[in-house]
């Protein structure tokens, strides 16, 4: 019955959400988007690759796993110790749970529970456990450079004041860093080639630094798909359900969209700042100026949800321009064809995640029932038991019948209750 009643709740919410974008995009759309839909679902047994139409169709740059795998074809031709991409990669995976991990730390003023104390306990041990194998994999690649980066990293890394322009996504600063003696994992250097020096990554680490920059614009271009998803998405949501309805809809339906709209900004925050750790340590690693031209400083306004993503006749658009998070990675996203592909994906996922609802009401009420049909056999296997026997047994028998009869009547009450849903 607690499943059942989430269900009802996940259900109703699903069912408004997609009316409401299926209203919005219109039914010409919704036609021909519906008939995709029912196409891939035929096919995905036979070829599972048919739903990678749920994800946004762009001509995106090379992501890390792109050219991680390129990178690890040459190994074999290059001065590269086998396995470089592949510990390059998992540093900056390393990296990428160490912000996400320091934001956590950063909500302990306002929600310092027992259990979320024990909970990030749990996760700084995992993460050292990782750290610590990582490092010790590295003496293979860096010698003994592995056992240092501390001393060798610059310490501006963790200054603001080197990048004034930058105001999104500065993962570590001086008032950041816990003190000398109690250094956590989240705040430990990794023993990368963007963790040192220029004249060390000039000399001894001059190839390794030459790949990471490579899986460095791999990483950057996975944040900014990742970025331009969620803002797009959550326009959509600030439109349609948090300033639309807000005058008609209830307090807790309210406190819903708002919910949604939050747990999205906090995926745009950790690919935010994912992405400025990225570019400071592309700058450090010798990037171009036309490397760094492409990808540029992430400022507030870039990250703003705006309703042009859904509303192109929206009042003030004519003079209003896309960011340049909008203009990289892909020849068309400046385009509306690319806003077109938005909200097609977004209605695609809202429809799935509106039909996996409603599956869920319909096994849940076939699930009662199976229960009700197995207390009702055992309450009949009992009651055979009875016959025949002494009369302790029987009497031991009879109670177990009763019982599970008891327990039958309290399903079919349930499903009763289910039945008026």
């Amino acid at each position: 019955m607690r499943k059942w009643k989430a269900c009802i709740l996940q259900r109703e919410d699903s069912e408004e959400y997609f009316a409401k974008l299926s209203e919005f995009v219109g039914p010409a759309r919704v036609a021909k988007w519906g008939e995709e839909e029912q196409l891939m679902q035929s096919q995905r047994d036979e070829s599972p690759e048919v739903m990678d139409r749920l994800d946004v169709s762009e001509e995106k740059a090379q992501g890390k796993i792109e050219i991680q795998r390129r990178l690890a074809e040459t190994e074999d031709e290059s001065t590269l110790s086998n396995g470089t991409a592949a510990w390059l990669a998992l540093g900056l995976k390393l990296e990428e749970q160490q912000i996400e991990l320091l934001n956590d730390v950063r909500k302990k003023d306002t929600q310092s529970t027992y259990e979320r104390q024990l909970a990030l306990q749990s996760k700084r041990h995992q993460l050292q456990s990782k750290i610590d194998s990582f490092i010790t994999q590295s003496v293979d690649y860096i010698g003994s450079l592995a056992q240092s980066p501390s001393a060798l990293i610059d310490d501006s890394w963790f200054d603001e004041d080197t990048d004034r322009d930058n105001p999104v996504g500065t993962v570590l600063s001086r008032s950041d860093l816990p003190p000398v003696e109690s250094i956590f994992p989240e705040t430990i250097p990794l023993p990368l080639p963007s963790s040192y020096s220029e004249q060390r990554y000039q000399g001894q680490l001059a190839g390794i630094a030459q790949c990471e920059l490579e899986l460095r614009t791999g990483q950057a271009n996975d944040a900014l798909h990742e970025l331009r998803v969620a803002i797009a998405h959550r326009s959509f949501i600030f439109r349609s359900r948090v300033r639309k309805n807000a005058p008609t809809t209830g307090y807790s339906e309210r406190l819903r969209s708002y919910g949604d709209a939050h747990a999205i900004r906090m995926t745009i925050d950790h690919a935010a700042k994912v992405y400025s750790t990225c570019r400071k340590a592309m700058i450090t690693l010798g990037a171009s100026s036309t490397l760094l031209d492409k990808y540029k400083v992430l400022r507030k306004e870039d990250l703003a949800a705006s309703t042009a993503v859904v509303d192109p006749n929206a009042r003030g658009q004519s003079q209003a321009e896309l960011s340049w998070i909008w203009q990289t990675s892909t020849q068309s996203s400046s385009t509306p064809e690319f806003m077109e592909e938005m909200l097609r994906v977004n209605w695609l996922r809202a429809k799935a995640r509106r039909d996996r609802w409603k599956e869920e009401k319909i096994l849940l009420k076939s699930e009662m029932q199976w229960t009700r049909n197995y207390f009702k056999h055992t309450e009949k296997t009992w009651l055979d038991r009875s016959k025949d026997t002494t009369v302790g047994a029987e009497c031991y028998a009879l109670r177990q019948a009763y019982n599970w009869r008891r327990f039958a009547h309290l399903a079919q009450k349930a499903l009763e209750t289910m039945d008026h849903a």
